[in-house]
């Protein structure tokens, strides 16, 4: 009785409108309901969803699959129902809900891409094989150089002007924007709106590329590392300039620049690293299961065929193995600013009267000398607290 309670409960259900979008690497089909709103199913589970027209019972659902030669039992197609439809938000008069779980806590809408859709257009010629192998080259050839100029120099960093190369960090965080951009645009794949948001204190540019989803693993691949493609333009002419004006600190914002997307590529937090890496192997939620499966409980959530296979257990402990590595080198950096916390203190207090004092050349100079020390004393804070303003938010919101 219960059984045919259940049954009866989703008779008449009638699934959402699609688009559908391209093939991915496991062979699954991506089907799109708005513009933040995808979904990958096997193509079985596609055969499947299609019969939810809100014309039929789950027993005619069931016939009309047995005609396809699809065998399955009433109570699985509950569950579809219960674990694909319900969940996902595919049922038609069911608001889906996009994660909220971020901390792009501030945001602000700046323009559609489509006013510099002419500028994007003709700069996707970078991404012809033949330019990227030579805007490569041109870009080793670069980073060598100033490595070179830097070491023959002997350049000691408390002369280096860190807040002009903080401000050149800052034009290249847009300049990588562009670059994911451009890259969607070689696809012809329609981009959302430019904004500028703080990235829990941090001021960032964001591009809304929510509808790549729509495209198969290679063609994300490209669009993923297409931003850091690009901000490496920046290393050429700022070495053009490095050598024309003799002015060191060009040399050294290109090192800053190159390490930057070293720390980038890593797969350790949700940053273009992390969306490559799983792209390029087909793994899904890999944050997410990666951490279910280290509090044992991947038993509780649904996975996907990709997640139960040995690649991706593989590869879902060496994306634990970074965390790990990078917790310790964290508590290592902790260790020593509590060890050396007296002289940050006694800077800072430096610093304070320099600028209270309106002297500012000072302050400028002695901020410079703690300015690489405090860059990692943020990030120590940022992983120490990002799950409590997770929770924050989320409540908030």
């Amino acid at each position: 009785m219960l059984e045919k309670e259940r049954t009866m409960k989703y008779d008449f259900i009638k699934a959402k409108p699609y688009t559908v979008g391209e093939m991915t690497k496991d062979d699954k089909i991506i089907l799109s309901f708005d513009r933040k709103h995808h979904i990958k199913l096997s193509r079985l589970a596609k055969v499947i969803f299609d019969k939810f027209d809100g014309n039929s019972t789950l027993e005619e659902i069931q016939v009309s699959l047995l005609h396809e030669n699809v065998s399955i039992s009433l109570d699985e197609l509950s569950e579809f129902v219960e674990k694909i439809l319900v969940p996902n938000a595919l049922i038609e008069g069911t608001e889906y809900k996009p994660n909220k779980d971020s901390l792009l806590w501030f945001k602000v809408n700046l323009f559609e891409t489509d006013r510099l859709s002419f500028i994007f257009e003709r700069l996707t010629f970078f991404y012809n094989i033949r330019v990227v192998f030579l805007m490569l080259f041109l870009i080793m050839c670069t980073i060598s150089y100033s490595t070179y100029e830097i070491i023959s120099n002997k350049v000691v960093l408390h002369n280096v002007n860190s807040l002009k190369i903080l401000l050149i960090v800052a034009i290249d965080m847009i300049i990588h924007e562009v670059g994911h951009i451009v890259a969607a645009y070689k696809y012809n794949v329609k981009v959302g709106k430019i904004g500028f948001g703080i990235f829990l204190f941090y001021p960032v540019m964001y591009v809304d590329m929510s509808n790549i989803w729509r495209c198969k693993n290679t063609k994300r691949m490209v669009v993923d590392i297409g931003g850091t493609y690009f901000q490496l333009f920046l290393l050429i002419v700022l070495a053009i300039i490095a050598t024309i004006t003799g002015d060191m600190n060009y040399h050294v914002a290109n090192v800053s620049i190159f390490v930057a997307v070293i720390v980038n590529l890593l797969p350790i937090i949700k940053l273009d690293g992390y969306w490559l890496f799983c792209d390029a192997l087909g793994l899904d939620n890999l944050s997410k299961n990666s951490f279910d499966r280290l509090k044992s409980e991947h038993q509780k959530h649904e996975t996907s065929s990709a997640s139960k296979s040995k690649q991706y257990m593989i590869f879902s402990d060496l994306y634990l193995v970074t965390i790990i590595v990078a917790l310790i080198i964290t508590i290592g950096y902790s260790i020593n600013i509590i060890m050396n916390w007296k002289n940050l203190q006694n800077s800072i207090n430096t610093i304070y009267l320099d600028f209270a004092r309106l002297d500012v050349n000072r302050g400028l100079f002695h901020l410079n000398e703690i300015f690489l020390y405090i860059l990692p004393l943020i990030f120590v804070i940022f992983m120490s607290f990002s799950s409590i303003i997770k929770r924050i938010i989320r409540r908030i919101t």
